[in-house]
């Protein structure tokens, strides 16, 4: 409209410079690995040619951009789509507060302060740290404040939709963040036919025929891509899947806690943390399994969660980081001023409010008690929770008298001040920066070493490792014969056809038997020093009957190369067996640690092991008897 042109004009505007100063300011990359997934899988980064499935987006999404990478594969859609996303809700954020200051009179400062604020400490953050979970929710953000607005006195098709079709597609992109949005769309809503239409049948009318167009949208588009997940993957990945998801995402049962039963199902302490820390290689990795230790921390719930109260859970993510504590003391100023001048406004403004705060609450209240509050969930409720928020608090601040708003003037100031000063010492710390500087240096060397062994395939234990970075998508030739030793895709339809890219089968503890499979993990040349988590892959790959590691290369001072050696005599075998000056007894081919006894005769095998060097090899010494036991 011509009335709201200028403030359109200078939320592009700011909308612009805020895109330029965090490319400049800050380095541009994904949160998670998840994205580099998503992307790898599109783009074709993964399996050489461009996929539309994968489990973590809409299919409807995923064959839309799979065409574009298709049709012009030297763009990277996945990384452009999510901050065009970003920058389209900032811009209509930026727009729509332009416009409701100017509609109530609010001063430059008051205008341009929170604008000024967000685009140095808020926006930035999640710029220059895309999570497909978080994309979404600015997105749509952007256009429910479009619902905040000052009436126009009568309801607009127009006005209800454009929002459903924002929350639509961001459910396209991540659909739990959409189940989010639309509880927050929803209140909106009913907030804006309440406006205009007060507490009558057209009313309710309205909201009839929103509840059931926009349910039956919504419904339909994740019911399709419920049709299609089960006719591209497979019942065994199914419910691999659910046992992943209940296994590595919520609070689970420890072997210590319950040693017996996870002896039941065939599952040693060295087992439980190796796959606690991703690896799915062990043939002991099943679908079956997970869920049944899944079973268990549920029949044990109550006992092993009330260790971790659920204010816990919210102090650790709100403590844990400093960015989250700025604007967590946002959001909850926010809520402390609203709840101070309560009485003050009227209807349906304080229907509104009371819904808002409560649904916020309820939310991670709910998400504490799962046991699970990652960044880019709590995200997800706190970016909406403050502006929302915010755009109430204008809209009846200035009507108050000056006597009555300089306790909450003080609280919002103070607010500013430290969330400010905690957003920006996480945002630009200079170590974050360089971190992320140097995990790009590190993935492009690693890159230029697979393209330079592309005849080998390599296992990898990299966590720092991003392959596809969205700088890297134009290479002609793709690094892609390296692959994470589990992840979420691990027996899916795009890890089969990644084995059958690699010419394999079955990728677990035996591949490495073949002779053209590496394993690569971070720098150790003499593998001294090492976490439990390594200790724990080594010991389970010593039960398969590898028998010495041959350091093969490094890469730089970032990465070395390791060939394992098997000896596949040890198959099934029991007795005693002897490897240089160290002896070891293995019972169907498990290496025995501890106390055992052997024929009558007790004997000790070492549960901690180290790397020692035999004939230019390292051998692992786990399980090596005492010399009196010799």
């Amino acid at each position: 409209m011509k009335k709201n042109r200028k403030e359109s004009m200078i939320a592009l505007g700011l909308t612009g410079l805020l895109y330029l100063f965090t490319a400049i300011a800050l380095p541009m990359g994904y949160m998670t690995n998840d994205d580099h997934g998503i992307q790898n899988a599109l783009s074709g980064f993964t399996t050489g040619t461009p996929y539309p499935y994968h489990q973590f987006i809409n299919c409807i999404l995923g064959y839309l951009l799979s065409f574009f990478y298709r049709m012009l594969p030297q763009i990277q859609w996945w990384y452009v789509m999510s901050i065009l996303c970003m920058l389209t809700g900032i811009y209509y954020m930026y727009r729509n507060w332009l416009i409701l200051c100017r509609t109530e009179d609010a001063g430059r400062i008051m205008t341009y302060l929170p604008i000024a604020f967000c685009s140095f400490f808020l926006w930035p953050y999640y710029l220059s740290r895309s999570a497909f979970t978080v994309v979404p929710a600015i997105f749509t953000l952007g256009f429910l404040t479009s619902l905040l607005l000052p009436g126009k006195g009568r309801i607009r098709i127009r006005d209800i939709l454009i929002p459903c079709l924002a929350c639509l597609f961001g459910s396209l992109i991540r659909y739990e963040t959409g189940m989010v949005l639309a509880c927050y769309l929803s209140l909106c809503v009913f907030y804006y036919c309440v406006r205009e239409e007060g507490w009558n049948r057209k009313m309710v009318a309205a909201l009839v025929v929103y509840l059931v167009v926009f349910g039956a949208s919504f419904l339909g588009c994740h019911q399709y891509d419920k049709y299609v997940a089960s006719q591209t993957e497979t019942d065994e990945f199914r419910e691999f899947n659910r046992g992943r998801i209940q296994y590595m995402d919520y609070p689970r049962l420890q072997y210590g806690e319950d040693p017996e039963f996870f002896d039941s199902i065939g599952w040693d302490s060295k087992l439980a943390v190796s796959v606690g820390n991703w690896c799915f290689l062990d043939e002991r990795v099943t679908g079956e399994n997970l869920q049944a230790i899944a079973e268990k921390t549920k029949e044990r719930g109550k006992e092993l969660w009330n260790r971790e109260p659920i204010w816990l859970v919210w102090a650790k993510q709100v403590y844990g980081s400093r960015f989250f504590l700025g604007i967590t003391i946002l959001m909850y100023t926010a809520i402390v001023i609203s709840l101070m001048y309560f009485t003050r406004i009227g209807e349906p403004e304080s229907v509104f409010v009371v819904f808002h705060i409560a649904g916020t609450i309820a939310l991670t209240v709910y998400l504490c008690i799962q046991g699970r509050l990652p960044t880019r969930v709590y995200s997800v409720i706190m970016i909406p929770g403050i502006v929302i928020l915010w755009f109430f608090l204008l809209k009846y601040w200035l009507h108050m008298e000056t006597k009555s708003k300089g306790v909450g003037q003080l609280i919002l100031l103070a607010a500013l001040l430290y969330g400010g000063t905690a957003c920006g010492e996480t945002l630009y710390s200079p170590g974050r920066i360089a971190q992320a500087e140097w995990n790009k240096s590190y993935t492009k060397k690693i890159n230029e070493y697979l393209l330079e062994h592309k005849e080998n395939i390599y296992i990898h234990m990299l966590w720092n490792y991003a392959p596809g970075d969205k700088d890297e998508i134009y290479l002609e030739e793709k690094p892609n014969n390296a692959m994470f030793f589990g992840g979420s895709n691990w027996r899916s339809d795009i890890y089969y056809k990644k084995l059958k890219q690699f010419g394999l089968e079955e990728l677990s503890m035996r591949t490495f038997e073949n002779d053209n499979v590496y394993f690569m993990m971070d720098y150790q040349p003499e593998l001294l020093v090492w976490d439990r988590y390594t200790d724990a892959f080594f010991s389970t790959l010593m039960d398969y009957g590898a028998t010495k590691i041959d350091y093969v290369d490094q890469i730089g001072n970032l990465v070395c190369v390791y060939k394992f050696g098997f000896d596949r005599s040890l198959e099934n075998y029991t007795g005693f067996y002897q490897l240089g000056d160290y002896r070891f007894y293995y019972k169907n081919g498990i290496r025995q640690t501890g106390k055992f006894e052997v024929d009558g005769k007790e004997y000790y095998g070492k549960k901690q092991g180290e790397f020692v060097i035999y004939e230019g090899s390292y051998i692992f010494t786990e399980g090596a008897l005492r010399e009196e036991d010799v």
